[in-house]
């Protein structure tokens, strides 16, 4: 089923009324060729269509506020309990929907190469996803100092770096 997105949404708001983390489990758009049913989208699950309903689906949990993880089941086409369920062909080469939620996750949702100035007091403000990060500090002079950094929900995330004297 092609499910809607609106629904999709109204489903999540529902369960965000639990006050509990949300995690999508066993989550398998299929490529098969069947027919999409659930009365929102017509065709047949292409490999094409696996990778837009994939796009979508991740798209509107990474959005929610209770979204906590998503799990696909299932790596290839090859053994997959479902026929077209891989993120992979038989083959073990990147599918659509491999490429199109690589490109989701690693440049459209990644922080990454933000380039920040500091103040008259060397501060600086900053504003990205929740995770690890990895912070490079210019000295003057031009040498750099690197610093490992976690950007947590519901946290102050204030960090004061001390560089080392060349």
């Amino acid at each position: 089923m092609w499910f809607s997105p609106i629904e999709i949404v109204k489903t999540f708001d529902k369960f965000k009324e639990l006050d509990l983390p949300l995690h999508i489990t066993e989550f398998i758009p299929q490529s098969s060729g069947k027919a999409i049913t659930g009365g929102w989208r017509q065709g047949t699950w292409t490999e094409e269509a696996q990778a837009e309903f994939a796009e979508q689906f991740y798209t509107l949990a990474f959005a929610h506020p209770s979204m906590v993880s998503i799990h696909w089941w299932g790596l290839s086409d090859r053994w997959i309990w479902l026929q077209g369920g891989g993120l992979l062909d038989k083959d073990f080469n990147p599918k659509p929907v491999y490429n199109r939620l690589l490109k989701l996750i690693k440049s459209d949702w990644m922080t990454k190469d933000k380039k920040l100035t500091t103040d008259k007091k060397g501060q600086t403000k900053f504003r990205g996803f929740y995770g690890n990060y990895e912070v490079k500090v210019a000295k003057p002079g031009g040498a750099m100092q690197t610093f490992s950094i976690h950007l947590k929900e519901n946290e102050r995330n204030q960090w004061m770096f001390k560089l080392q004297e060349n």
